[in-house]
């Protein structure tokens, strides 16, 4: 996907996900909490089961949008039903005396557990960094990874004898323009 198309996309989940929690404050009061939580998790899972089955057709553009459209709709999903009511529920479930440790200790649980699988998923996102094995994160097979690697190692390969040659001040075969003092200019 296009570098400009997922930021629009991002921005476009961003304003949703702004209305829509304005629109649960007014659907809280027709339907329930409890309508609103359960319904709207039931309807999550069933987006992200289609959103895991998109993600293991394949790698196209087809497939690459309609998991960002599939992921925006299970974004905005949630701040419309489960998001909002959870903050609601986490404060009725409780006795008066224990609720602001039990809410407590739930926020820190959830820095716990949220912040480390942050910092994974960028990596995990990351084709150029882990390239996961499994089938759903990356249709690539063993070796064209391995492939990928020895193509990376030729790479390196190459830039360290170019180095090397500006270095000792002869041109590498592969410039076009060469430098003494900067190396190869392209």
């Amino acid at each position: 996907m296009d570098s400009n198309t997922a930021f629009a996309l991002g921005l476009i989940t961003s304003a949703l996900q702004t209305v829509f929690v304005m629109l649960s404050w007014i659907l809280t009061t027709y339907l329930g909490r409890r309508t609103i939580y359960v319904w709207g998790s039931l309807i999550n899972v069933c987006f992200l089961v289609a959103l895991g089955i998109a993600g293991s057709v394949g790698k196209s553009n087809a497939a690459s949008l309609a998991q960002a459209s599939l992921g925006l709709i299970v974004s905005v999903g949630f701040t419309l039903g489960p998001a909002p009511a959870s903050w609601v529920i986490i404060g009725e479930t409780s006795a008066i005396r224990l609720r602001p440790l039990t809410t407590g200790i739930g926020r820190g649980a959830y820095y716990v557990v949220n912040i480390p699988c942050i910092f994974l998923a960028t990596y995990m996102l990351n084709p150029t960094v882990w390239m996961p094995s499994s089938s759903l994160s990356s249709p690539m097979t063993y070796s064209q990874r391995n492939d990928t690697h020895l193509t990376c190692k030729k790479i390196k390969r190459a830039s360290t004898s170019a180095a090397n040659a500006a270095t000792s001040g002869a041109r590498p075969a592969s410039c076009a323009s060469w430098s003494p003092g900067s190396g190869c200019l392209r």
